[in-house]
């Protein structure tokens, strides 16, 4: 789901791609057109949702985050300090998928990848880079 953003002074043309299962933890991520990852922020409000970036480790803690809510997406009030990521987008839906696939024989029922999937994303990633 692609979704653009209002307008806004730093993230003017930002679009966001919720990426279902994306995470080492296979949980969903957040993914825009800049290359950047959000990560769910924790939080008991129903009506908004809080995004973080993913980079968070001794040397880099980006404080950049995005809210969901009725609307759509828009950027936090924290611009990002840590560096982009080309083709990211691509890059966690096919590791999702894989991680999908690639699950045990007995929970192949709950695998949601075909072979054909494969071949587009491959190609997708052939033609943007």
């Amino acid at each position: 789901m692609d979704v653009a953003t209002d307008d806004d002074d730093h993230d003017v043309g930002l679009t966001f791609q919720l990426v279902r299962a994306g995470s080492s933890k296979s949980k969903d991520l957040l993914t825009d057109s800049a290359g950047h990852d959000y990560t769910l922020k924790p939080t008991k409000n129903k009506s908004t949702r809080y995004w973080r970036c993913v980079v968070r480790n001794k040397r880099t803690n980006c404080c950049a985050t995005v809210i969901e809510n009725n609307d759509g997406y828009h950027p936090g009030k924290f611009a990002h300090i840590c560096q982009t990521k080309v083709g990211v987008t691509v890059a966690r839906t096919v590791s999702a998928d894989v991680s999908q696939f690639c699950c045990p024989v007995w929970a192949l029922e709950r695998c949601r990848i075909s072979p054909s999937s494969f071949v587009a994303y491959s190609q997708q990633a052939t033609e943007s880079g």
